[in-house]
């Protein structure tokens, strides 16, 4: 049986063989690739910049919230 054959199932539908199932999945992927509008450079530096001004901001709230409850419970429950 070669890779184009066609393969009954049980149901008694046909569907192709591995390889050509394979092959044809590559296809599309690299069709719907060739569709992708990628970022320039420009865009993807602004992107990344954004990133990491974003989650700075955010570990740095998340340090100032665990610091001040910190300083709570010890103020609470003392130590």
């Amino acid at each position: 049986m070669s890779e184009t054959e066609v393969i009954s199932n049980t149901d008694g539908e046909s569907r192709a063989g591995v390889f050509k199932r394979m092959r044809n999945f590559t296809h599309d992927v690299t069709v719907e690739l060739r569709k992708v509008i990628w970022p320039t450079r420009r865009e993807l530096s602004t992107y990344v910049a954004v990133v990491i001004v974003f989650l700075l901001f955010v570990t740095a709230f998340i340090t100032v919230l665990d610091f001040g409850f910190g300083q709570i419970t010890l103020l609470l429950f003392g130590s």
